[in-house]
Formats: structure tokens, sequence, C-alpha cells
């Protein structure tokens, strides 16, 4: 997680995200994706996860076939992330909290 060649990238939708996220994380709905090609960079190793790894798989077929060449899809998705504890998941403070 403390990789700076490496972005996590969520695709979740926001009442997903709104559980918590992996701190750090790129946070791009998945039907954003290709407006925000711009957001992505081309020289990081780019981790996409969702909820169950349908979606980050989809989009990071996609964003290979766009010429992100080192795109991954994280094995076990969110799931991954809580069980090793390889990066803290944090709740968004909500206003007025």
């Amino acid at each position: 997680a403390g990789d700076p060649e490496l972005l996590l990238v969520d695709i979740r939708e926001p009442h997903e995200v709104a559980h918590g996220h992996a701190e750090g994380a790129l946070l791009l709905p998945m039907n954003s994706i290709p407006q925000a090609l711009s957001q992505l960079p081309t020289d990081r190793r780019l981790v996409v996860y969702c909820a169950a790894g349908v979606r980050s798989h989809s989009v990071t077929h996609w964003l290979r076939q766009q010429g992100y060449d080192d795109a991954w899809s994280l094995a076990g998705s969110v799931h991954a992330l809580i069980e090793t504890g390889a990066t803290t998941l944090v709740r968004p403070v909500r206003a007025g909290r």
C-alpha cells in the first residue's frame, strides 16, 4: 500500500464507498472511468478493485485496451484488503460529525 509506483483505484459506486475504502485509493465509479482517463497516471501500476471482482476485471481489461498495460484487477477485491490488513479501510467523515 505504501508503494509510490502503485495506485489503488476503487471503482465502486458512492453508496458502496460510504462503508469504507482503501486509504489513498483513487475513487472513480466504474461508469466514470472513460471520462476520467486523464486522472489515471500512465507511469504507475493501477490496481483496480470493486466489491466482488467482476467489475474490476472488466475495467482492467478495458484499461489495457486503452494502453494502460500495467493495470491489474485485485484478486479478492475489497475483501482481500480487509482480510490481509494490507491497507487500512477508512470511513469517510460526514459533514457535521
